[in-house]
């Protein structure tokens, strides 16, 4: 999928929590055989479009549910026979460059998934792991928490009693040596995300100049994908890797892109839409609007995002 990215005024908002659609995923697994049905459904919170976003697994290929692996519809997609290639990393995206959670699907080729809850659960809920097989088979389970073997069950399900943050961590399952892929259960945390602040505070700035990305927390990663490139790629590839985000220095035309912080777990903060111009160019320079603008020129421009599809 090739993404062209409107290089006039793209700009970005602050994410609150009382601003983020959630992403809901129907069933609410986050692994898949191939060929069976998923829909991806944005519960909307506040006015305005939302649009499911991906970026896959293999390849690290970013766009929206309308470039082809998708039937979009009111802020719905779905898509009908999934198959490995869909595997990735999916959150919705409104117009003002705000950001739902986001939540990563496997889809899988092996004979062995695990059945884990794709959303955050709530604290003191009991949850049930099921290591599902493609084939019938009578052979007992084995169950893994980061890594480190948990308990074997006959029945193949596992249940985690009152669940609690300590319960938080990586998953997977094996039956008769076949192991699933790993996925990440999540407790539900209504603490707000982080906002990724660029320095200076403007979305277009000429080369050379040096842009700090500040995620305001520890432990997040800032990533892009590159207007020219179409290339998904974390800071330490480009950047300087800093306590609370990433340094980019002496930037240049290459260097425009979509950037936004993730988690270890995959989570998002906003995405802020970078322009960089050559020193013959003409800039505007402009600030990222706030919360209480009226009119957002991040919608005039995402009007005029186009994609051609070739996924």
């Amino acid at each position: 999928m090739k993404t062209v990215l409107l290089l006039l005024l793209l700009s970005t908002c602050r994410t609150s929590a009382n601003s983020r659609a959630s992403l809901k995923v129907i069933p609410n697994w986050s692994q898949f055989f191939e060929y069976e049905k998923i829909t991806l459904s944005c519960d909307e919170i506040t006015s305005g479009e939302w649009t499911v976003w991906r970026y896959t697994t293999e390849g690290l290929k970013l766009s929206d549910c309308t470039s082809g692996w998708g039937t979009e519809s009111f802020s719905t997609c779905e898509m009908k026979t999934v198959k490995r290639s869909n595997s990735g990393v999916y959150w919705c995206q409104s117009t003002h460059g705000h950001s739902s959670n986001a939540i990563n699907i496997a889809v899988s080729e092996n004979p062995v998934i695990l059945q884990i809850p794709a959303a955050p659960v709530v604290e003191g809920d009991n949850i049930t792991l099921l290591c599902r097989t493609k084939n019938p088979s009578n052979r007992s389970a084995d169950f893994f928490k980061d890594g480190t073997f948990i308990k074997n069950e006959n029945t193949r399900r596992m249940t985690i009693y009152q669940a609690s943050k300590a319960h938080q961590g990586s998953y997977k399952c094996s039956i008769g040596g076949r192991d699933s892929p790993s996925s990440w259960l999540l407790i539900q945390d209504d603490a707000e995300p982080p906002t990724l602040t660029p320095s200076p505070n403007t979305v277009q700035l000429f080369e050379y100049k040096n842009l700090n990305l500040n995620c305001g927390v520890q432990g997040w990663t800032v990533k892009r994908f590159t207007t020219f490139a179409k290339d998904l790629s974390s800071c330490k590839a480009w950047g300087q890797v800093i306590s609370h985000g990433c340094v980019l220095h002496t930037t240049k035309q290459p260097d425009s892109a979509v950037y936004w912080c993730e988690s270890p777990t995959q989570q998002r903060s906003n995405s802020v839409n970078i322009t960089v111009y050559g020193r013959n160019s003409h800039q505007r320079t402009m600030s990222p609007p706030t919360e209480e603008d009226e009119h957002h020129p991040y919608d005039d421009a995402m009007a005029d995002v186009t994609t051609e599809h070739s996924f």
